[in-house]
């Protein structure tokens, strides 16, 4: 046996480790004997990863009740009245983070079920964007849009100068009929019908010089009925009216649109359109009699215009909801008047090229009428 061995199976510690029984916190064996450390000025240093040893299994069948004495060596068998500060403070850090990992993992445990509870299906990769709410009109049966708007028109029917006015805007949208059925609806899509209205100003030669030795004509109110069907990206319209005032006859016009929704809150339409009206009302626009001819001069020749086609052209719109039920609303057409409207003197003296252009803001209402 070396010198300084322990009798036995025992080997010699080195000098600076003790065999040190110390009372531990919920330990198997509170008066068990632990491994302490010494530094070389003979003062107790504890092993930490001793300290964990002792805790977590028997300190005895590791390191026995006593240590013979050897070079170097020294046993301390005695009870301490208080714990080893270092071995506290151990205890203690192992305790709060195990209290800690218990926290977290019922915190994280109940997190997953209540996620888990939400669950109506299966997981979806790639899932389709929400489609947009349906207006719900509820128990309304008639749902329009009114506002106002600034028009850019020509002076008059052929003329080459213009003029900006205020005008109305007014559009139904949702009609039900209690017996007859309901036309219209939230997407605008289908058949839709609703009233039509057109309002065109007062032409005095008083006003206008070119128009000397011409009669005067008051301004002209239209009403009548608008029919539509519209698909996603496609519609088909046509309107009658009858005018009275300064014009009297039938009116109306007809035209096709192209349709595109980049969003659901804007529209954009595009497509071409016509007119036509009745011979009462092309004479009182574009003849020109006998007393006319003579009191202009002789710059106006006598003519007398008949019904048919009165302009063919283009129109284009945009409308975007900037606001619940709040829509700003922009239009532009462009009409080349034809026939005995084209032929008329009245016209050759302007230009048969006729522009305009509105923007405007609208609002929806909703009413219960039945």
């Amino acid at each position: 046996m070396r010198k300084g061995a322990a009798s036995g199976d025992r080997r010699a510690l080195p000098a600076f480790w003790a065999l040190t029984p110390t009372p531990f916190p919920f330990h198997p064996q509170p008066s068990v004997p632990i491994l302490q450390r010494f530094d070389p000025n003979g003062l107790p240093a504890v092993d930490f990863a001793g300290c964990v040893n002792c805790v977590r299994r028997s300190c005895a069948p590791k390191h026995g009740p006593s240590m013979p004495d050897g070079a170097g060596r020294r046993e301390v068998v005695s009870h301490r009245d208080s714990q080893n500060e270092a071995c506290k403070r151990l205890e203690y850090q192992t305790m709060a983070l195990r209290f800690a990992s218990t926290v977290f993992a019922a915190f994280l445990g109940s997190t997953v079920l209540a996620s888990a509870a939400d669950v109506t299906g299966p997981y979806d990769p790639a899932p389709q964007a929400p489609m947009p709410a349906t207006v719900d009109y509820g128990g309304d049966d008639f749902v329009f849009e009114l506002g106002i708007k600034g028009l850019v028109e020509p002076d008059f029917l052929g003329s080459d100068d213009y003029r900006i006015v205020p005008a109305a805007i007014f559009s139904v949208e949702y009609l039900n009929l209690p017996g007859i059925g309901s036309f219209g609806g939230p997407d605008g899509l289908g058949f839709s019908i609703g009233p039509s209205f057109n309002y065109i100003g007062e032409r005095t030669s008083n006003d206008y010089p070119v128009l000397n030795g011409l009669d005067d004509v008051d301004a002209t109110y239209e009403a009548g009925i608008k029919v539509s069907y519209e698909w996603e990206y496609a519609e088909v319209y046509g309107a009658v009216r009858y005018a009275f005032g300064g014009a009297e006859g039938v009116v109306g016009d007809a035209g096709a649109n192209l349709i595109a929704r980049p969003t659901d809150y804007l529209t954009f339409k595009l497509g071409p359109t016509v007119s036509f009206a009745s011979e009462s009302y092309m004479d009182d626009y574009f003849s020109v009699s006998p007393a006319e001819s003579i009191a202009s001069g002789g710059r106006f020749g006598t003519y007398d215009a008949g019904g048919g086609f009165k302009s063919v052209g283009v129109a284009a719109s945009a409308r975007y909801e900037f606001y619940t039920d709040w829509f700003l609303n922009a239009d532009a057409s462009w009409d080349k008047l034809v026939g005995d409207a084209a032929d008329s003197p009245i016209v050759e003296a302007g230009d048969d090229d006729q522009y305009t252009f509105s923007l405007g803001i609208s609002k929806r209402f909703s009413l219960d009428l039945f």
